[in-house]
């Protein structure tokens, strides 16, 4: 591909397509905001404009630095803290984030009417499409949020893979990846968890990972800011949570989908979109 275009593989239609990257991992008026909530409906749109400009020059220095000189300076707060900020977005901004939190609401309200409590009826109507898309954006820039999420990316051990081999890395419609190393009795992980694992393609070449320090210090901060060589089973790890964790798309700067479509045949639970991802307990 030329840089302008990218290849794309839709997971439940299991093919893949090429596709220009500007229109990638875009839904038309997603982020617009009805009038009752907002004078300006694309005021969302602005914003993450914004933050676009904002990170792009940290992005564009720590992808210098990668190439130049094998590794980066993690101790450069403001670097570190723009790519922190970009990623906690990015991870929230997603319509399987959006998804999930109807997921939730509906399970709740099922729960609650299951044990015979009448459900208020304003309950019910705060899963309409424009409450929901309000709620959304008010969540992706509530200061409280992005200042924890920020703060929990910055304690981590941030070390960075090179891929070295033939396979381009994917990135997806939800690509903020997590595995959790330590045993726990609740499923998935959190930014902070205790034991997480949370990855970042920069680029096919390059994969940002963030360890969370209380479990992974012994092990890797000696490693910190420096490179580390990815090979097949450390790149197909990495991929392998980009098609667990995504929703629809997956996409790849060349043709190369094989293990997606080896997972299709595998895992077809991966392949539906609104497959539950929680349960309550």
């Amino acid at each position: 591909m030329d840089g302008t275009r990218t290849w794309v593989f839709d997971k439940p239609a299991k093919r893949s397509f090429p596709r220009n990257v500007d229109e990638i991992a875009s839904e038309e008026r997603f982020y617009d905001l009805s009038p009752k909530y907002s004078t300006d409906f694309q005021v969302m749109e602005k914003a993450l404009g914004e933050l676009e400009t904002y990170t792009a020059p940290a992005f564009e220095h720590f992808l210098n630095d990668l190439e130049q000189k094998n590794g980066f300076n993690h101790r450069d707060k403001p670097l570190r803290q723009a790519i922190a900020t970009f990623i906690v977005i990015q991870d929230i901004r997603t319509r399987l984030f959006r998804d999930q939190f109807l997921q939730k609401h509906d399970a709740i309200i099922e729960e609650i009417e299951q044990r015979g409590i009448e459900v208020p009826r304003e309950w019910k109507e705060a899963a309409s499409d424009e409450r929901v898309a309000f709620e959304h954006a008010r969540f992706m820039f509530s200061k409280e949020y992005r200042q924890a999420a920020v703060g929990a990316l910055m304690r981590h051990i941030w070390v960075v893979g090179r891929n070295e081999t033939t396979q381009p890395l994917f990135f997806s419609d939800a690509p903020v990846t997590r595995y959790a190393h330590t045993p726990s009795q609740f499923s998935g992980a959190g930014l902070a968890t205790v034991g997480v694992q949370i990855d970042f393609p920069i680029s096919s070449k390059y994969n940002l990972m963030m360890y969370e320090r209380t479990h992974f210090g012994p092990m890797l901060a000696e490693r910190e800011g420096k490179m580390m060589a990815l090979d097949d089973e450390g790149v197909k790890a990495i991929n392998t949570m980009q098609i667990a964790q995504s929703r629809r798309q997956l996409y790849c700067a060349e043709n190369k989908f094989e293990l997606v479509l080896e997972y299709a045949q595998s895992h077809p639970e991966l392949f539906d979109p609104d497959r539950p991802r929680f349960e309550i307990m």
